[in-house]
């Protein structure tokens, strides 16, 4: 996968995540390290107050109206699936980079998403929905840094609560 340490998005720590391959819902733009949620059975973007999250999106897909997925490698070849980590094992561990000032966040902080499609963080400053659980700062980083990057895992799964 291509995401791999950039700094907009998230990956997993593992590069033999699991993968699962699942159905898009109609009108969506994901980008590869995107968070994703279930909505009515289709994996949909992941949004800042978004309650559950299923896991992180393994490749970049676009959707129409009736869930036809094109890609940079598969140009106008009509899928209606996306590739997903986090599904298959929902104690993945995954790497993102927090949107700012990060000094008051320390191990165990539950936080949210912050950002769209193509440039999500780890939201260090708010925290409603408490979708992630960070575990410990990538060695290098500075705290105090905007954009430090944090291992984290998903606390709320769409497919059960993991706390």
């Amino acid at each position: 996968m291509t995401q791999a340490y950039n700094r907009l998005g998230f990956f997993p720590l593992n590069a033999n995540a699991e993968i699962i391959e699942l159905p898009i819902a109609a009108s969506q733009t994901i980008t590869e390290g995107d968070a994703v949620i279930l909505d009515t059975g289709l994996v949909a973007i992941a949004l800042a107050n978004s309650a559950r999250i299923l896991g992180i999106a393994a490749e970049s897909a676009v959707s129409n109206g009736s869930r036809v997925r094109t890609d940079a490698f598969e140009l106008g070849k009509a899928k209606t699936t996306i590739k997903v980590y986090g599904v298959v094992n929902q104690d993945e561990i995954f790497v993102g980079c927090a949107d700012g000032d990060g000094s008051s966040l320390v191990c165990g902080t539950e936080i949210d998403i912050v950002g769209a499609t193509g440039a999500m963080y780890l939201d260090a400053s708010e925290s409603a929905v408490d979708v992630f659980t960070l575990l410990h700062i990538v060695p290098g980083e500075a705290v105090a840094t905007a954009r430090a990057m944090w291992t984290f895992r998903i606390n709320k799964h769409a497919l059960g609560t993991i706390d």
